[in-house]
Formats: structure tokens, sequence, C-alpha cells
């Protein structure tokens, strides 16, 4: 991403990442977000970012491999 000023900003759609995914990945980390705050203590922000970075993946179009494992 790109800001070009005004709180605007280009966003590069590439073949391997499209609009659709940009739109699973928003909706994934909003349902993250949510249901991070009903849990009674927060996560370690290590954990809390892989698991942003692993639920908001789910509805991609284009899946990236994990970089990571919860095992």
């Amino acid at each position: 991403m790109w800001p070009i000023g005004s709180g605007l900003t280009v966003i590069r759609v590439t073949p391997d990442y499209s609009v659709l995914d940009l739109k699973a990945d928003c909706r994934g980390y909003k349902y993250v977000e949510e249901t991070i705050k009903m849990l009674p203590e927060k996560p370690e922000p290590i954990l809390l970012a892989k698991i942003l970075n692993r639920v908001a993946g789910l509805g991609r179009i284009h899946a990236t491999q994990p970089s990571f494992s919860f095992s």
C-alpha cells in the first residue's frame, strides 16, 4: 500500500493477491478482534499476531502457506 494523501491509499492487486483476498483479510481481522474482546484476558502479542494472521487468511482465494504452526 502506498499513501497518496488525504487519507487515501493505493492498494496493489496482483494475480497472487486479489481484492477478494483483501476483503477476506479485513473481515477475518475484524472477527478475530471481536473474539479477542470476549476473552477474559488478552493473549501475548506474539500469539495474538499469529492468531490474526492465521484466521484472517482463512477466507482468501489465493491462500498463502502458513509460516508457523500452533503445535
